[in-house]
């Protein structure tokens, strides 16, 4: 995934020339695929820059991450990327989640046809992949399928290294078990 920082999607220059380094550089490197997104100050889709970077992409398939979900108006959103020749479009529908957005992702899907891909993503866990199983047009699902893992370190000095509230003895890594369970929702 090309993004250089966290928070929204709107990049100046200098983020934007090293997202485009980054995509080089993934390509020499032997990458499958480019995923990235990059929006206007008013949260449409900035066609201009995602053209370079799928440009840029060259024969990888590229994918346009969840940037999507914060534009104003998802369908002229897909529009606009099959215009620029995005392979695929990894979505929740606009919502907070994939099953809370299983209607607009029906209708993606439905409005996709064979001309772009809809990926669905965000919150999906085993007793939820279901629902999005039944949609036609809607075959890719992203999970991160993630647990929290505890440190093994007893010592807990005072000093903490973060800038927020998470804890330095914490943090979430996919989950084999969690996984092998979506895989079989699948077979």
């Amino acid at each position: 995934m090309i993004r250089p920082r966290r928070a929204d999607f709107c990049y100046p220059d200098a983020d934007f020339h090293e997202m485009l380094r980054d995509v080089a550089l993934f390509r020499e490197q032997g990458a499958d695929g480019i995923v990235s997104g990059v929006l206007l100050p008013d949260g449409h889709v900035d066609v201009e820059r995602t053209s370079k970077l799928r440009e840029a992409a060259g024969e990888l398939p590229f994918t346009f991450h969840r940037a999507f979900d914060m534009t104003p108006n998802v369908l002229e959103s897909m529009d606009s990327l099959i215009r620029v020749g995005v392979d695929r479009i990894l979505t929740s529908g606009g919502k907070a989640s994939a099953p809370k957005g299983s209607s607009e992702l029906r209708r993606l899907a439905f409005q996709a046809k064979d001309r772009i891909k809809i990926m669905a993503g965000a919150g999906i866990q085993r007793h939820n992949l279901p629902l999005l199983l039944n949609f036609p047009g809607l075959t890719e699902f992203h999970a991160s399928a993630k647990g929290k893992a505890e440190s093994a370190m007893t010592y807990r000095g005072t000093a903490a290294m973060g800038h927020d509230d998470s804890s330095e003895f914490s943090w979430y890594e996919t989950q084999v078990e969690l996984v092998r369970e979506l895989k079989e929702c699948l077979s």
